[in-house]
């Protein structure tokens, strides 16, 4: 087998690459365009291009906590349901932003089934008694109890306790049967001295919707509204979810001065067709 002929021609030689080596050996010493190098342009008319947003702090999406505290007052009892509505209540108040304190009131003495629930609740509550001189051992009973007269002594022995303790806040009675919005406590915190708003409420067979609520004036309740037809006698057509007020309205006696309806305690003496 021959072998093949040596090329004595070397790579190097060619004019071709002489010249394209010394085309870039000269491109590099003199570049066209250098970082020192200034150009005559006016720069005022260039168009200028927006600026990026602003990343937000981690302070603007950061909520400043509230400083109102919310006293949420519950009225409880002994019932088959009892420990499913504390604890469907006690959910929806821990995603409310604190600072809250939550008032149970048992209906006569403290249970210790009723503590029970509550220790597991992780909420900051009392847990409080309404014993009343009926509940008294070996007190007599004329007469039998009006359902709503027991609902009220409960609420009235939370305010007797806000105000032996001076508690500050905003109190709301939310009944434990009942289903509450995050936002309604939210605009809670907003309410300086007294507020009220309209309730919405499913009548008896749950077969209606009665809406009770305040008529108001520049911020002046000049009457209520109700669709309810009813020959009971009602003072004010509002339901107990539907006002709130500053607890130092209890003490202060300037406040209550300038309160036109200046009944925050409700009266434990309900008779048969008429409700405070």
């Amino acid at each position: 087998m021959a072998a093949l002929p040596f090329s004595t021609r070397r790579p190097f030689s060619s004019p071709c690459f002489i010249l394209c080596f010394l085309l870039g050996f000269v491109a590099g010493l003199f570049p066209f365009a250098h970082r020192h190098l200034h150009l005559d342009l006016d720069l005022r008319h260039l168009p200028l291009a927006d600026p990026p947003p602003a990343a937000p702090t981690q302070r603007a999406l950061v909520r400043p906590p509230p400083t109102t505290t919310l006293i949420v007052v519950t009225p409880t009892r002994a019932r088959p349901l009892q420990a499913y509505y504390l604890h469907r209540l006690a959910h929806t108040l821990r995603l409310v932003p604190q600072p809250l304190l939550w008032l149970v009131v048992d209906r006569g003495a403290a249970t210790r089934e009723t503590a029970a629930l509550l220790r597991g609740c992780g909420l900051m509550y009392r847990h409080l008694p309404s014993q009343s001189h009926r509940d008294a051992p070996g007190a007599r009973r004329t007469r039998p109890e009006h359902p709503a007269a027991r609902g009220l002594r409960q609420r009235n022995a939370a305010l007797d306790h806000i105000e032996h303790h001076r508690i500050h806040g905003l109190v709301y009675f939310a009944d434990e049967d009942n289903v509450y919005s995050l936002d309604l406590f939210d605009q809670l915190r907003g309410i300086r001295s007294f507020g009220t708003w309209p309730v919405a409420m499913l009548g008896v067979g749950k077969s209606k919707t009665l809406v009770e609520g305040p008529v108001c004036d520049n911020s002046q309740v000049v009457g209520w509204h109700t669709n309810e037809r009813t020959k009971r006698q009602r003072r004010f057509h509002v339901n107990t979810s539907g006002f709130a007020f500053n607890s130092s309205m209890l003490w202060d006696a300037d406040k209550r001065a300038r309160q036109a309806w200046n009944y925050i305690r409700l009266l434990d003496t309900v008779r048969d067709g008429f409700q405070q």
